[in-house]
């Protein structure tokens, strides 16, 4: 239940969005039979939700694991960052993502920043 009242909090924060013709929101609803991670096996049958919204040159979105089979604790990944053209033909993506674990205690979280070309 309190997985359900998450992503419905977060749907309702981006439904609430006024949109505009610069702003694009998009949503993924999705079924895996594995969920693998960096080479590690976190679940089998889960069900994945993704909600993305860009402005410009700016995004943020949140992407959830769900399990639906065993005790494998759910997660959720709040990332945001900034694209930009540093010259001709050659494009730069800085940003961040937070691993949110709500069910697996303390200390489980991690922060990550990430910057690509």
């Amino acid at each position: 239940m309190k997985k359900l009242l998450i992503i419905a909090a977060t749907l309702a924060a981006f439904s609430s969005i006024k949109a505009q013709d610069d702003m694009d929101i998009s949503m993924e609803v999705g079924y895996q039979s594995k969920y693998v991670f960096r080479g590690i096996g976190l679940a089998d049958e889960s069900m994945t939700v993704s909600i993305d919204a860009a402005f410009e040159d700016a995004y943020l979105g949140m992407w959830t694991n769900q399990p639906i089979t065993g005790n494998i604790d759910n997660e959720f990944d709040f990332y945001g960052g900034m694209g930009f053209d540093v010259a001709e033909g050659i494009s730069m993506d800085v940003g961040g993502t937070l691993y949110y674990y709500p069910e697996s205690g303390p200390g489980t979280s991690t922060f990550e920043l990430y910057a690509g070309f």
